[in-house]
């Protein structure tokens, strides 16, 4: 980030592409509409950016990099970038796509054996200038081609033996950032034998305070006997909701399940 705004600065004061830049005491105004600009590598927080490329434009004391574009955990990134020196705050906004997400979860210490999917979604984030862990924000996302449950044993119990359903889970939801802490409300993945509501928080750090509760499709394939099959399945599917909600606790890197049922 700092490569980039030192570049976007040195544009600015060589007056390149028609910028304009003048000194006062205590402050400065300029305007720069630079040429496009590429760095190898940036990071924000956790998350690593490749091959980046964006447009600066500085205006008085707000330099925006617009039309960002870089490559990211074999997906790709497009968004905008703001940096105000009045408040020495930023501002971001990006949208994501098929991101894999194995690979991002390994950029937080997480090992997911077991899971898989693309990723793709929105975030906007605002942070003092130098302190992203103190960021607050808000996004939503949605995985694809997923196989989202990584603890096998709670797979099992919740929606029966997944492992020729491989890579047909999907998961959406919506979260908010702040207090170091990303919070789901009501997340959910679906599994082709049921789905999870998932909420609770995560915090930047990878501590896990999750809430799981199942709804199970076809429970034990009571939704396939005559005539009684629907309301059987809705009967016991609606009692393992309550009797089969779990807590996740610990890392993300190792997760720990703990049975709560009819928790709320």
């Amino acid at each position: 980030m700092r490569l980039l705004v030192l570049a976007a600065l040195a544009l600015c004061a060589y007056g390149q592409d028609a910028g304009e830049s003048t000194s006062v005491p205590g402050g400065f105004t300029a305007s720069i509409a630079g040429e496009v600009l590429h760095a190898n590598t940036l990071v924000i927080g956790n998350f690593a950016l490749s091959d980046v490329v964006a447009k600066p434009t500085l205006v008085a004391q707000a330099l925006t990099f617009s039309d960002c574009r870089a490559s990211a955990y074999g997906g790709s990134v497009v968004g905008a970038m703001t940096v105000d020196f009045q408040t020495n705050r930023e501002h971001c906004v990006l949208d994501a796509d098929s991101i894999d997400l194995i690979a991002l979860l390994g950029d937080f210490g997480a090992t997911p054996e077991n899971i898989g999917g693309k990723l793709s979604g929105h975030i906007e984030l605002n942070f003092p200038t130098g302190h992203v862990d103190q960021m607050i924000g808000r996004g939503t996302f949605a995985i694809r081609d997923g196989n989202l449950v990584e603890l096998p044993f709670l797979a099992n119990l919740l929606v029966g033996d997944f492992s020729n359903a491989r890579g047909q889970d999907s998961a959406e939801g919506a979260f908010e950032i702040s207090d170091r802490l990303v919070k789901f409300s009501s997340a959910t993945i679906t599994m082709p034998k049921g789905r999870l509501v998932i909420n609770g928080t995560v915090s930047l750090d990878g501590d896990l305070r999750l809430r799981v509760i199942p709804h199970v499709g076809n429970f034990l394939g009571l939704g396939n006997v005559p005539l009684l099959g629907k309301v059987l399945e809705n009967v016991f599917g609606s009692a393992t909701s309550y009797v089969a909600r779990a807590l996740v606790r610990g890392h993300i890197s190792k997760p720990q399940v703990v049975m709560n049922p009819f928790g709320e």
